[in-house]
Order: structure tokens, then sequence, then C-alpha cells
């Protein structure tokens, strides 16, 4: 990564502490004005890793899904929800598309199948405990679920199993892994136990992966 490269996450980091701090205190105006601010901090080390091109074109339609996602998920009512996880279920789709070309099934070992029992097992115990409140979002949920255990799964198993010296191909399977955990704190936070710890994980978390997607691009 160049001095280049580094500036959006350089960008991210003070809002980052700014956007936690608002959760901490409780203060929506810092929120409302941070978390987007944070989000645009990822679009902006994408455009320095690689300027926009056809054959980056779904890593760009994620991350730009993401960011209108964390806008949604500013608001705390039903309604809201259902946008951020439409958001997020069209932008992990679109990563799908573009990471899923990059792994090369046959050549994979059968040990990288154990590797998605983790994710399977999160996702269902997401599902399972926001069953009862998510009402006409079951289905939604569900596909979300699968679909981020699925990709994170593959860029894991991809990176360790295929080819664990492309950089590249490590800054995806971890990304990916992390956005997965920091899902299961969104998860938490939202239908399960809610309370600053879980953002405080899982908001670095989050940045964390798409900040990584972002600079796999230069790859």
């Amino acid at each position: 990564m160049t001095l280049v490269q580094a500036l959006g996450p350089l960008l991210g980091l003070p809002c980052l502490a700014l956007l936690l701090y608002g959760v901490y205190r409780e203060q929506k105006g810092l929120r409302y004005v941070c978390k987007p601010l944070c989000s645009a901090a990822f679009i902006l080390t994408a455009l320095l890793a690689a300027p926009p091109a056809t054959t980056h074109a779904w890593a760009y339609a994620g991350l730009g899904l993401s960011l209108l996602g964390d806008v949604f998920l500013l608001g705390e009512d039903r309604r809201a929800l259902g946008a951020g996880i439409a958001a997020f279920l069209a932008a992990h789709l679109c990563y799908l598309v573009w990471v899923l070309p990059t792994v090369e099934w046959a050549a994979l070992p059968l040990w990288t199948g154990l590797l998605s029992l983790p994710f399977l097992a999160g996702g269902a115990w997401i599902v399972h405990a926001s069953w009862p409140r998510l009402g006409a979002l079951k289905a939604p949920g569900i596909v979300y679920f699968l679909a981020l255990s699925t990709l994170s799964w593959a860029a894991l198993a991809a990176w360790l199993g295929q080819d664990p010296s492309s950089v590249p191909a490590a800054l995806r399977g971890i990304g990916l892994t992390l956005f997965f955990a920091s899902d299961l704190a969104v998860a938490r936070q939202r239908v399960v136990s809610p309370g600053f710890v879980n953002r405080a994980w899982g908001l670095p978390a989050y940045y964390a992966a798409q900040h990584l997607l972002a600079l796999s691009l230069a790859g």
C-alpha cells in the first residue's frame, strides 16, 4: 500500500473515532455526520487504489451500495432496517459476482470446506435470534445471510486454499471475514442484546473490512 493509497484509511480513522464517541454519548447529530464520512472514506480508498473501470464495476457497486446501506441504517425503525438489509443484500450480491470468478473451485483442497462451518453457524444463529422480530423481512434476512456466508467462505477459501501468497486474495479473505463479524455485531445490537460494546468492535471491523476490499483492487 502506497502513501497515497493510505489516505482513505487515514482520513477514515478520525471519522470512526468521532462516530464511536457519538454512539457512546448518544449524540445523533454526530452520528449522522460521521457515519457517511466514514463510508465515503472507503470509497476514496477504492478510487486511489484503482480508478473505476469495467473490471472493477461490481466491486464499486458493492462499495456504493454499502454506503447507501450505512445511511439507511442511521434510522432505527423497521422501515430503515428493511432498506438497510435491501441495500446490503444488493451489495453482497455484487461482491459475489466480483469474488466468485476468482475462485478456482476444482483447485480448492477438501479441507477448505470446513471453513464454511463457522460462517453457516453464525448466519444460522443470527437468523434464529432475529426470527421473532423480522416479520416480513424473514425471507430477505435468510437470503442475506446465505449470501454473506457463501461470500465470506469463498473469499477465505480462495486465499488459504488456493493462493495464500496473493495479497489481493488475502485482503478479500480477511476483509470479508471481518465483514461477516461486523454483521454479527449489527444483529446482536438490533435484535439480541443492544449495547455500546456491539458497536465498539462491530464498527471498526466493518470499516476495516471495506477498506481492505477497496485496497484489494490495487492488485
